[in-house]
């Protein structure tokens, strides 16, 4: 069987969505990325811009970096919660808001 050729760098990267909500989640999950996987691989996590001071406290790694969410969604997406206002009660079932275009 012919071994297969690489023609370009594999490279792999861990991108997680989180909230000021989740950081109770977040913490433990940061503490086991740093231990438990190569540090070649890099951590984005992708946070909305008010939540990015939380979050400052596991910026000092450098393989994690912490990118806004308004920064990298197309203008064209509209927060359902704020399109949707007659629905105001589903927003409490959900911990990150969603969007529709």
């Amino acid at each position: 069987m012919p071994t297969p050729t690489k023609t370009a760098a594999q490279t792999v990267e861990i991108l997680t969505c989180s909230t000021a909500l989740d950081l109770e989640l977040f913490a433990p999950l940061a503490e086991s990325i740093d231990r438990h996987v190569e540090p070649s691989v890099h951590h984005t996590v992708v946070v909305p811009r008010t939540n990015l001071p939380v979050f400052a406290q596991f910026a000092d790694n450098k393989r994690r970096t912490f990118v806004a969410q308004e920064d990298i969604l197309p203008i064209k997406l509209l927060e359902s919660p704020k399109l949707l206002k007659h629905l105001s009660g589903v927003r409490s079932g959900f911990r990150r808001p969603f969007y529709v275009t």
